[in-house]
């Protein structure tokens, strides 16, 4: 590595760190309730040991999964401090599930390692809900369906996964059509399982690849887009310490609205 990599490489880092110092907190004291907010990140969801926070989105390509994990844990550390679980290890503490670089939405954490075992054995048995929206190219024929392929990695490209009906593990994704555009589809996708890629790979293995997704679509970027039209809109899961049933959603980011506007208005 050269003398001027090593310069860009810590002149990125430090970027990263000083956004990071950039996000504010704010909690409150009733009843263990906590809010975190800063950036692009809002918290919809934190109470005994279940924390909720939109994933932000970098605005780098190449280091987008590193700022956004490190932004994501350091804002986790500063809000739980101790408490938060460490199955994740250090470089994901807390962290039950993940999702795919450049796709925006909802991430669950852990603030205690008996919370964080308890979500992760609602996420083994299919019982932690995920709801997805994209938007897909073409016009897909059926109002809804499910895509059961099994996903594995790509034969020839490691980087990539791949329906693989010899290698892959079973891979089920529920889909319905939320609205038709001319040139795009806006669907709602269930995941069944959590395989890598998982919505992406099957939206392409039925011909209708996400908009903006230049590993499994179209190689060219969206105009607006920093990566695919895909967003993680609701958590579903019982709570793990009180029982209940809790649902969290949140809004669809301003690059998915801008598309949205912009295919309604040419239909």
């Amino acid at each position: 590595m050269s003398a001027l990599q090593i310069v860009l490489l810590v002149a990125q880092l430090i970027s990263c760190v000083v956004l990071t110092l950039a996000v504010m907190f704010q909690s409150s004291k009733e009843d263990g309730l906590s809010a975190l907010t800063g950036g692009n990140s809002e918290n919809y969801f934190s109470k005994s040991g279940a924390t909720l926070d939109a994933k932000l989105q970098s605005a780098t390509k190449w280091i987008a999964a590193a700022f956004v994990l490190l932004t994501l844990v350091n804002a986790l550390l500063h809000h739980c401090g101790d408490s938060l679980s460490g199955i994740g290890g250090e470089k994901r503490p807390g962290i039950v599930h993940r999702i795919d670089r450049d796709t925006s939405g909802l991430i669950i954490a852990a603030k205690n390692d008996a919370a964080h075992l308890a979500l992760s054995a609602q996420l083994s048995d299919h019982t932690l809900a995920r709801t997805y929206e994209c938007l897909v190219m073409g016009n897909l024929r059926q109002d809804s369906g499910t895509v059961d392929a099994p996903i594995g990695r790509h034969p020839t490209n490691r980087k990539k996964m791949a329906v693989n009906t010899r290698n892959g593990r079973r891979a089920v994704t529920h889909w319905e059509v939320i609205a038709r555009y001319n040139g795009v589809t806006h669907v709602r996708c269930r995941l069944e399982t959590g395989r890598t890629h998982q919505i992406r790979v099957h939206m392409a293995y039925i011909g209708h690849p996400i908009l903006g997704d230049t590993v499994y679509g179209a190689k060219k970027p969206v105009p607006g887009l920093a990566g695919q039209c895909l967003q993680a809109v609701e958590l579903r899961f019982v709570h793990p310490r009180t029982g209940e049933l809790v649902t969290v959603s949140c809004p669809r980011s301003p690059e998915f609205e801008q598309q949205l506007r912009k295919y309604a208005g040419r239909s």
